[in-house]
């Protein structure tokens, strides 16, 4: 279940961030697909998840133990983020440009950069509301 939230709030943050990228006739679209992949990744159905919270909202104290870990592991990976980009950045400052390479950027390693930002900027929000 932890697995799954994680990867709920990342793409939660995504959308967020990208919302104004959206035309609006693709977002109610995108807002009803939007879990479809973290379904598929974890195995589990629509239905599977929707058991799991009535389960877990049942028992609050497991159901905010599990909050309380997709929180920390969300905090654990903008951590990382940060890292990667102090690095990145006295890279930068000592003069060597870590956008060019010898090899062309795939379209991959572009959208994971993009992602990677929109969560550093979301989990601060999240922490807010917690």
């Amino acid at each position: 279940m932890i697995s799954v939230l994680f990867d709920m709030s990342l793409v939660e943050a995504q959308l967020k961030s990208s919302a104004a990228l959206i035309p609006d006739s693709l977002r109610p679209k995108a807002e009803q697909e939007k879990y479809f992949p973290i379904f598929r990744k974890h195995q589990i159905t629509p239905s599977d998840f929707s058991r799991s919270v009535d389960y877990y909202l049942n028992r609050i104290e497991t159901f905010e133990d599990i909050s309380t870990q997709v929180f920390n592991r969300l905090t654990q990976y903008q951590a990382q983020l940060e890292v990667k980009q102090k690095a990145s950045d006295t890279l930068n400052a000592a003069g060597k440009d870590t956008t060019t390479t010898t090899t062309p950027v795939k379209e991959d390693s572009v959208r994971r950069r993009i992602f990677d930002r929109m969560v550093r900027e979301a989990v601060p929000k999240i922490k807010k509301k917690g």
